[in-house]
C-alpha cells in the first residue's frame, strides 16, 4: 500500500490458488488498514476485501493407484464388476478443479504427419500397425468402461479376457478438469489378468501312437506330452491309462496286467512281456488330465 496515497497494489509474487496457498489466500480476503493523521493523534482502521479470482492454471494429478487385477474368462454379475478405481486432484476451483475421467484409446491418436513414408513397405507395415491398433482399441471399448464422475473401473464382458492370451493389460485413463480451456493428465494402469482352470490338456496331434513291440520283452518305453496352457495347478498335467474307455472288462484287466503309465511324467512301459500268439494287438486309451478345479 502506498502509504501518502493509500492504493493498494500486488507485490512481484504471483498468488497461486493451490493447496498450499490456501491460508494465504484466506489472509488475503481481509486486509486490515489504518489511516492516521501526520501528527500521529487520529486514526482511522477499515477492512478492505479481496477476492482472488481463480485461473486454470493447473492440470488434474493422479494418485498412486493400487494393484488392479481381473479374473480371465469370467461372467462378472452386476455387483461385482468394479475391479478399480483412480482418483485424480485438481488444485484449481470451482469448474476448474472440477475433474471427470474418460478411458483413451491407441487408435484416437492423430498420426496423419507420421504416416507420410516414402518407401511402400514402410507404409504397408504402418498400415498394418494401424489396423492392429484399431482392433486391439476396439476389444478395450467392448471389456472396460471407467465411472466419467468417480474414476471407478468396471469390466463390461470378462467372457472376452483370456489370459493365455495376454497376463497383462495396459489401459489408459485421462483426467481432465472442466475449465476453459480443459486441462488433462493420464495414467496407464498395468492390469493383471488372474487364471482360471478354462483349458483341457492338449495332446500333439502329430505325436507317435503306433507302435511295434517285439514279444517276450520288456524293453520298451515311450512318453507320452500334454500341454495344459494354463497356470501352476491348472496346468499340471497327469497321465492314466483310461480303462472306462476300453472296448470290454477282458480287455481293460489285460492292459491294466501288461501296460504301466508314470502318473506324472506321462512313460508308458510294459509291466510283462508281450505274447503275440495270445494276442497280436493292443488299443490303449491315454487321458490327460490337469489339477485344477474342476478338472479337465
Amino acid at each position: 500500500i502506498d502509504n501518502r496515497t493509500g492504493e493498494i497494489r500486488t507485490t512481484k509474487e504471483l498468488i497461486r490458488f493451490d493447496e498450499t496457498n490456501l491460508d494465504r489466500i484466506r489472509l488475503a480476503r481481509e486486509i486490515k488498514i489504518r489511516a492516521r493523521t501526520k501528527d500521529g493523534y487520529h486514526s482511522y482502521q477499515t477492512y478492505v476485501s479481496v477476492n482472488v479470482i481463480d485461473i486454470n492454471d493447473h492440470a488434474p494429478v493422479f494418485d498412486k493407484p493400487g494393484k488392479i487385477c481381473v479374473v480371465e474368462n469370467t461372467k462378472y454379475e452386476s455387483d461385482a464388476n468394479v475391479i478399480g478405481k483412480v482418483n485424480a486432484r485438481d488444485y484449481d476451483s470451482g469448474a476448474n478443479g472440477q475433474v471427470m475421467y474418460e478411458l483413451v484409446f491407441d487408435d484416437e491418436d492423430d498420426n496423419d504427419d507420421d504416416d507420410k513414408h516414402d518407401e511402400h513397405d514402410e507404409k504397408d507395415h504402418d498400415d498394418d500397425d494401424d489396423a492392429e491398433e484399431k482392433k486391439k482399441s476396439q476389444w478395450l471399448r467392448e471389456v472396460f468402461e471407467v465411472n466419467k464422475l468417480d474414476g471407478t473401473i468396471r469390466v463390461i464382458n470378462g467372457k472376452l479376457i483370456d489370459r493365455e492370451v495376454s497376463d497383462h493389460l495396459k489401459l489408459k485413463i485421462r483426467a481432465y478438469d472442466q475449465g476453459v480451456p480443459s486441462l488433462n493428465s493420464t495414467i496407464v494402469l498395468d492390469i493383471c489378468v488372474l487364471d482360471i482352470n478354462d483349458n483341457k490338456p492338449a495332446f500333439d496331434a502329430n505325436a507317435k501312437t503306433v507302435f511295434d513291440i517285439a514279444e517276450n520283452t520288456i524293453s520298451f518305453s515311450h512318453t507320452f506330452k500334454a500341454v495344459d496352457r494354463d497356470l501352476r495347478q491348472n496346468g499340471t498335467v497327469f497321465y492314466y491309462i483310461d480303462n472306462e474307455k476300453q472296448v470290454n472288462k477282458k480287455s481293460e484287466e489285460e492292459i491294466g496286467r501288461k501296460f504301466l503309465i508314470d502318473p506324472t511324467t506321462g512313460r508308458l512301459t510294459l509291466n510283462s512281456p508281450l505274447d503275440y500268439v495270445e494276442r497280436a494287438q493292443y488299443e490303449i486309451v491315454i487321458t490327460a488330465i490337469d489339477n485344477g478345479e474342476p478338472q479337465q
